[in-house]
């Protein structure tokens, strides 16, 4: 649903209602990147519920947590990530992203 409505919206961002609750969605980059990184500790905690029991590596993962554990968990994790350190792991990530690729093509094609 949500996906049928990010291609009906012209324009960087669009809103709407869950029952009572309001979501924005954010299409335009350069808006997200302001939003996860420069902007981050207004939007900190944003509205996902993810159940521990069902999905507990997605619960406990950066997603589905709420601050302070999630500025704890950013802290460890972040030296993992520098700029060298993302280039060192292009070459899996792109393997990974070509192996995901195929997958996709053999379910859906």
């Amino acid at each position: 649903y949500i996906g049928k409505l990010c291609l009906k919206v012209d324009g960087p961002f669009f809103g709407f209602y869950a029952l009572t609750k309001p979501f924005l969605i954010i299409m335009d980059p350069k808006i997200v990147k302001n939003v996860l990184i420069k902007d981050f500790h207004v939007f900190s905690n944003r509205y996902i519920y993810i159940d521990p029991k069902v999905e507990p590596n997605l619960a406990y993962s950066l997603l589905g947590m709420k601050t302070p554990q999630w500025k704890t968990l950013r802290k460890q994790i972040s030296p993992a990530f520098t700029s060298g350190k993302i280039k060192m792991m292009m070459p899996l990530m792109t393997e990974c992203g070509k192996n995901l690729e195929k997958y996709l093509s053999g379910v859906v094609g």
